[in-house]
């Protein structure tokens, strides 16, 4: 019995591997803005006709950034909200507008990390209508550790 379990739990481990699909994708890594330049709004997704629009006054591309999103991709560039001792941003949100028609189990992945001067925390809301927007999560970065 325990060997039959085993063998179910591995395959609905595999069917359930394979059945993700990447519907939508952004590669910060490319296109950045130079040097104190915000990045140019929409940006449009990489992967998806998803975009993203945000209401910070201040949005850098940090180089360095060591975590990729999909396999291959070369290390670089962030889309960030710049923190500082002003904390110009602070309060500020951005949206990621993403055709959900015919998904089930959407998965919300992204790289997170604080950095001396930035926020402490992020909060993940979302909505069906646009309007309404119901609180998912709240990400607690305040250790530095990168978090997913």
């Amino acid at each position: 019995m325990k060997t039959i379990i085993l063998i179910i739990a591995a395959m609905l481990a595999i069917v359930c591997a394979n059945a993700q699909t990447l519907v939508y994708y952004w590669n910060f890594n490319t296109g950045a803005p130079g040097t104190d330049l915000s990045w140019t709004q929409p940006i449009p997704a990489t992967t998806g006709n998803g975009q993203i629009i945000f209401t910070f006054t201040e949005s850098y591309s940090f180089t360095g950034t060591t975590i990729n999103g999909v396999t291959g991709e070369s290390n670089g560039g962030s889309f960030a909200p710049r923190g500082g001792l002003e904390m110009v941003n602070n309060g500020a949100h951005f949206t990621m507008n993403v055709p959900t028609t015919g998904y089930e189990n959407i998965v919300l992945t992204y790289p997170t990390r604080r950095t001396s001067t930035g926020f402490t925390t992020q909060e993940i809301q979302y909505s069906t209508d646009g309007t309404n927007f119901v609180t998912k999560e709240t990400v607690d970065i305040s250790g530095y550790e990168n978090n997913w």
